[in-house]
């Protein structure tokens, strides 16, 4: 397994603090017009291991951060949203991590009432642009970066 050194970083004039994989932090900046970033912690992939952060709009919800060699460093931040019940990934590294195996799609590709008010009744792909105006300015996400949004 490759040792990914992740940033904990805080741009100028912004309140929240992002965790980003170093080697990205050049570009991630001029995407996301940051000038000025001030690194407030180092640390080594297996030190995120485990630990929790709150959902990108949903407080009352926590995320747990777990390694997965799936992950990489191509593009986006290094850092993917896991979801077990969507792709053989996913699912290996939830299970290997005890997650639960959460359906959110029934066989026709529309969105159950555990996946949320917002998003039930609707197809899954029709949720995508919704998902991003939550997130704002998080990630400038696009729809091929979308996996890339946790922390």
């Amino acid at each position: 397994m490759r040792i990914l050194i992740t940033f904990l970083v805080q741009p100028a004039g912004e309140i929240r603090k992002f965790v980003v994989a170093s080697e990205l932090l050049a570009s991630l900046s001029e995407k996301f017009g940051w000038t000025d970033v001030q690194v407030l912690a180092t640390y080594r992939g297996q030190e995120l291991n485990h630990i929790v952060t709150v959902h990108p709009w949903d407080t009352a919800v926590d995320e747990l951060v777990i390694l997965g060699d799936h992950v990489t460093t191509d593009s986006g931040t290094g850092i993917v949203h896991t979801a077990p019940g969507f792709g053989e990934d996913d699912y290996n590294v939830g299970i290997a991590n005890g997650l639960e195996v959460a359906v959110t799609v029934n066989e026709r590709g529309i969105m159950m009432a555990n996946a949320g008010a917002e998003f039930e009744g609707q197809f899954y792909d029709k949720v995508v642009p919704t998902v991003i105006e939550k997130l704002g300015d998080l990630l400038a996400c696009s729809r091929r970066n979308l996996s890339l949004i946790s922390i």
